[in-house]
């Protein structure tokens, strides 16, 4: 039987109970995303918030998104059979394939999230069944490693090592930018944010190829444009352009603009024009900002702006070798784990910019 067949990849085994119930596993289909929402909604506590149910939703206009990694739980109907006379679906969990750089190799990977199981069926195994199962259909496809941020204390039983990354950048000083005035940018418009064409796609890539390529774990961006834009509304992503000439691609909250999810300036000469414009976003109080760009890079080390490196791995940042016998991945979670290897930089895609 083939993975590709989502409908038909089905596992069934049993729950205890009175009576005792079947619960199958299977890739998720069309007729299942309101169910889907449904167990989002109830599984997390977000208050008047559908961050979760926003980001599934995001993550299926994904370039790589895959309905046989979107995998629900689902207990049998009320007559007894599975699945399709009534049975209810009660968990999800999705993995979205992404290629990841670590050591300047590339690597087939999946990054996990969300997980969700209604109230009354947690702690009953629901949510190890369905991340069991997405681990074999990795394997299956051939996919070496998975990314999580998550619990670590939850996620380790199931081969996840703790602090693989966590916060990684360079901060900058206020002292050291020239500031552009706030008449300067917006009233004679010096700087404008504009949407990304398809034709932009391969300049972004050489940006990214220029900050990010060189970097251990860094996230590679898919090929479409929306890949590269934000699911969340309170976040402009998009090219700078000074006086229409493209200086790079920024994705940053327009709310709290110390908050820098992804800048690629156009260069090493770029990254100052940048931080003027950034700066001159913020509260005159804000004399620092933190850039995701790792402090290994050869273009930070090329650059002329001043900047402090800080790295700090968190024990949520976790990472599934899926093949023991990969040795990019055994070298980089041994390395980092030793102490002799610095945290690799994730940078998630715009899709998870809505939790």
């Amino acid at each position: 039987m083939s993975i590709d067949e989502a409908n038909g990849n089905i596992r069934t085994e049993h729950l205890s109970g009175e009576p005792p119930l079947s619960i199958c596993i299977r890739g998720e289909r069309a007729s299942d995303a309101r169910a889907i929402a449904d167990v989002h909604v109830h599984a997390f506590d977000e208050g008047l918030d559908m961050g979760v149910v926003s980001l599934v939703s995001a993550l299926r206009l994904s370039s790589t998104y895959n309905p046989v990694l979107s995998l629900v739980a689902e207990v049998e109907g009320k007559d007894g059979t599975m699945p399709d006379s009534g049975g209810q679906i009660i968990g999800h969990l999705m993995f979205t394939p992404v290629s990841i750089l670590l050591g300047g190799q590339q690597v087939e990977a999946a990054i996990l999230s969300p997980v969700g199981v209604l109230p009354m069926w947690q702690r009953r195994g629901i949510g190890s069944r369905l991340i069991r199962e997405g681990h074999r259909r990795l394997r299956e496809l051939h996919v070496d490693m998975v990314v999580v941020l998550g619990h670590s204390e939850y996620y380790p039983r199931f081969g996840y090592r703790t602090h693989m990354y966590g916060t990684c950048g360079v901060v900058s000083d206020r002292r050291n930018v020239k500031i552009a005035a706030s008449a300067d940018c917006y009233q004679n418009k010096l700087y404008q944010i504009r949407r990304i064409r398809s034709e932009d796609i391969p300049l972004l890539f050489s940006w990214w190829e220029q900050w990010l390529g060189d970097v251990d774990l860094s996230i590679r961006p898919g090929s479409s444009s929306l890949d590269w834009l934000s699911s969340d509304k309170r976040t402009m992503a998009g090219i700078l352009c000074e006086r229409d000439e493209p200086i790079g691609y920024v994705r940053v909250d327009s709310t709290n603009p110390e908050h820098i999810r992804c800048i690629l300036p156009s260069g090493a000469d770029a990254l100052e024009r940048m931080l003027s414009w950034l700066f001159g976003r913020c509260d005159g109080h804000v004399q620092e900002l933190t850039l995701p760009l790792h402090p290994d890079s050869q273009m930070v080390r090329r650059s002329r702006q001043p900047c402090r490196p800080v790295m700090q791995s968190w024990a949520a940042g976790m990472i599934c070798p899926l093949n023991p016998d990969h040795a990019a991945v055994a070298a980089y979670c041994d390395g980092v784990s030793q102490g002799t290897r610095n945290p690799g930089l994730v940078i998630w895609p715009g899709s998870f910019d809505v939790t």
